[in-house]
């Protein structure tokens, strides 16, 4: 057995180039579309009506999802963030 590292895994990147050890917790719509498999107006309009979780606004222009969020909300199966339409 060698005293050689293991190789830097690469994050799997969603615009499918790889950098060593770097994920980025906020995507754009794009990245994020791309992630819950669907088109990014349907993730702007899931968004606007309270079914996925809403993008963060950096200085008032620049629209990112957060990584960790979107991940929790796939996991908890996609349920409405906004509660409505529990009990149905």
């Amino acid at each position: 057995m060698s005293n050689t590292p293991a190789p830097e895994r690469s994050a799997p990147a969603i615009d499918g180039n790889a950098t060593p050890g770097i994920v980025p917790e906020l995507m754009t719509t794009k990245e994020t579309a791309r992630l819950v498999n669907c088109g990014e107006r349907t993730l702007w309009r899931w968004s606007r009506s309270g079914v996925a979780p809403p993008p963060i606004k950096i200085n008032g222009t620049l629209v990112r999802y957060q990584r960790s969020v979107m991940m929790k909300w796939i996991a908890d199966g996609c349920s409405r963030v906004d509660g409505k339409g529990a009990g149905r």
